[in-house]
């Protein structure tokens, strides 16, 4: 897409039209004339307003100028640029819609079965109770989390040594089963199984936390997914295959520089960190394929060591997080204030 399709010439300046430039130019057109639709609307209202079609042009131009930015220009001035008016557009754009649905989703709601109503509160009590431990043990985070990144830092030295020597042992059978173990390393295949497996154990032996294990685990294997991604979207750290020099090269989307941290070790690390909460012997277990499945994606040369211990210890902390959350959420609680009534004589009983 970035081939020329055609010029443009004005007087001595010249411009090379490419399919990028196009998807850029529309962009643009939407950005700057919802400035326009906004003036109109406003000279007929004879009063400032935004209307609903300003909030619309303001994110379609966004998402088709972070797209150009992104893989036309790979400019990360464009695309923090772009980032902010998309976010703000798209809640100022929730906010005028749900004065619209907001009656369609009440009717909607008082039809709900109860046990949806139930889920949604327990999501909703969930997010609460993380919000809450983040603030209360935010030094606690943060010192742990200097800890991992000190730890990458001193194991960087290693990592072309490691790298060299993989490349001199591996053969065709540690390839193939670097594989499949990567395969189903994938957060919905052997962790999501793995987790099925722990709360059908726990529901078997008529335990009562079944639904917030479900919620934590699923929950930090999430998000951790999501924090990686976007360390590696900033990072930009070549992956050891790309053949490209290893350093930080900021704000790339190509697959060749998404190389840290591991996702693969986040999000499986991740779910042994919140079964570790609730079932500490069968985190122990699981702890072993993580582990492997660590170790296919450093002998498949997608990853370097420190790539790995980074994506395990923010796993960890990630998992750790949303396993105590979940086992304060809905969890019944007794005010320190409020002694405790004494047990009352049967009726007839001296």
């Amino acid at each position: 897409m970035n081939d020329p399709l055609f010029h443009l010439s004005f007087g001595s300046l010249e411009v090379v039209v490419t399919a990028w430039k196009l998807i850029g130019y529309l962009g643009l057109l939407l950005f700057t004339g919802r400035w326009v639709v906004q003036l109109i609307a406003s000279r007929r209202a004879g009063m400032p307003v935004l209307p609903r079609a300003f909030w619309y042009m303001s994110m379609s131009g966004s998402v088709l100028l972070l797209a150009y930015f992104t893989f036309g220009k790979n400019d990360s001035v464009g695309v923090l640029a772009n980032l902010f008016p998309l976010v703000t557009a798209g809640y100022n754009l929730w906010l005028d819609l749900r004065l619209d649905l907001r009656p369609a989703l009440g009717r909607w709601w008082g039809r709900t079965e109860p046990r949806w109503r139930g889920a949604s509160l327990l999501g909703a009590e969930f997010v609460r109770e993380v919000a809450a431990l983040v603030r209360r043990r935010r030094g606690e985070i943060g010192g742990a989390l200097l800890a991992v990144l000190a730890l990458a830092a001193t194991l960087h030295g290693f990592d072309a040594g490691l790298r060299a020597w993989n490349t001199r042992h591996v053969d065709a059978t540690m390839i193939s089963w670097a594989r499949s173990l990567s395969w189903w390393g994938e957060l919905h295949r052997a962790p999501l199984l793995a987790l099925v497996a722990v709360s059908l154990h726990a529901a078997l032996r008529r335990r009562k936390d079944v639904s917030r294990l479900l919620l934590s685990g699923l929950a930090a294997g999430l998000a951790a997914g999501v924090l990686v991604n976007i360390l590696k979207v900033i990072v930009a750290r070549p992956r050891p295959s790309s053949g490209l020099a290893d350093g930080f090269y900021w704000f790339h989307f190509e697959s060749a520089f998404l190389g840290f941290p591991s996702g693969h070790a986040a999000h499986c690390f991740a779910m042994v960190g919140a079964l570790f909460v609730f079932a500490p012997r069968w985190a122990g277990a699981l702890v072993g394929g993580a582990a492997a499945v660590a170790w296919a994606r450093f002998c498949l040369d997608r990853h370097y060591l420190t790539d790995l211990v980074a994506g395990a210890g923010l796993g960890l902390m990630v998992g750790v997080v949303c396993g105590l959350a979940a086992r304060r959420t809905l969890a019944p609680s007794v005010s320190p204030n409020v002694a405790a009534a004494p047990p009352q004589p049967a009726p007839g009983v001296a």
